[in-house]
């Protein structure tokens, strides 16, 4: 049973990857290029996310260079990591300004997670004071 499911998951990777290959070459050719853009942008959201999670920070700082100029609205996902890292000091020096400023961008940008992230900043900061 077990190699039926291995054989079904690399069956979906195919399936992924000649989807992904089939759409670069449309976008290469002037057709679907935004759709692509964001096809690929999502790609790398998951992969900054996994990485994260496996204490790959490189790999997550390589991202948010790729993406650093993109509308926020399309890469707050890798911005929010890179604000966590910074926050926690994850594969970078901690940075708290540097982190607020990103979180502060998400949030006038409607982020919710970024949000709740200020608040919950703000309560523990006037609970120290």
């Amino acid at each position: 049973m077990k190699w039926i499911i291995n054989i079904l998951r690399w069956l979906g990777y195919l399936l992924i990857q000649s989807s992904f290959q089939f759409f670069r070459i449309l976008a290469k050719i002037g057709i679907l290029k935004e759709f692509y853009k964001d096809l690929e942008i999502s790609r790398n959201l998951g992969i900054c996310d996994r990485s994260y999670r496996r204490g790959d920070y490189e790999k997550c700082l390589e991202l948010y260079e790729l993406y650093k100029g993109c509308e926020i609205d399309k890469c707050n996902g890798i911005k929010h990591i890179m604000a966590l890292m910074y926050y926690y000091g994850h594969g970078v020096k901690p940075n708290r300004k540097k982190s607020l400023e990103l979180f502060g961008e998400l949030a006038k940008s409607g982020d919710l997670n970024a949000q709740l992230f200020l608040r919950q900043f703000e309560v523990r900061t006037h609970e120290k004071t």
